[in-house]
């Protein structure tokens, strides 16, 4: 899902609160281009947009699954960041099977802004 980031960011928050509503219960992975900056998703600096989208995610009982690196999933004249998130469901949380999600960032095309991203997705059974 993207976040428009000339929007306001509570517009674009119901736009997965949505989402969140019609998986009824179910478990639930989301992957976000979310145009907002936090530490909470190992970004450098936490902006507006960022607190305003990890306190929603938090009141939402949703988690963060991004995992540190070096690599940043932005790039432009202006910097780099990572404001690309893979988030899930507490439903999805506490299912036997716990999903694993890399995120690999593909580095050859330097010309664009936004790196491309893929992720391999198995499911691991917890014991």
């Amino acid at each position: 899902m993207h976040f428009d980031a000339t929007r306001q960011i509570d517009i674009e928050i119901r736009k997965l609160d949505a989402i969140v509503q019609h998986a009824n219960d179910a478990g639930l992975l989301i992957a976000m281009d979310s145009n907002s900056r936090s530490t909470s998703w190992h970004d450098l600096l936490t902006n507006r947009r960022g607190r305003t989208l990890e306190e929603h995610l938090m009141s939402k009982q949703m988690h963060i699954m991004n995992e540190e690196s070096h690599l940043t999933t932005f790039r432009s004249s202006r910097g780099t960041s990572n404001i690309d998130l893979t988030i899930i469901n507490n439903q999805l949380l506490r299912t036997t099977v716990q999903p694993q999600v890399t995120w690999r960032i593909d580095t050859r095309n330097r010309s664009t802004a936004t790196k491309y991203i893929y992720n391999t997705h198995g499911w691991k059974q917890i014991t």
